[in-house]
């Protein structure tokens, strides 16, 4: 049997990836998981919250990291770029 280890996958990530290394590491369909952080986050906020703390704390696929402080800068270096990148697309919608 095939060990798979939790990585977040950036090849396949809408925001960091986590939804997608969740979903490799349980063989399934990685829709299935983004919908059930949605239902969660709609539900109660939890999802939002568990989303956030996993992309965090899980190192990416492609990370050379061992040091766990390495590991949560190199990710939270990781969040601030997607973020930066999703705040100029608005920026730019609405800059007409």
């Amino acid at each position: 049997m095939e060990t798979r280890t939790l990585r977040r996958i950036r090849g396949e990530r809408i925001l960091g990836g986590v939804a997608a290394g969740v979903a490799h590491a349980l063989n399934i369909d990685p829709v299935f998981v983004r919908l059930g952080f949605l239902f969660l986050a709609l539900i109660n906020g939890f999802g939002t919250l568990l989303y956030l703390a996993m992309w965090l704390l899980i190192p990416a696929e492609d990370s050379r990291e061992i040091d766990p402080r390495a590991q949560i800068r190199e990710n939270v270096a990781d969040m601030r770029a997607v973020i930066e990148e999703y705040v100029a697309r608005v920026r730019s919608m609405f800059a007409a």
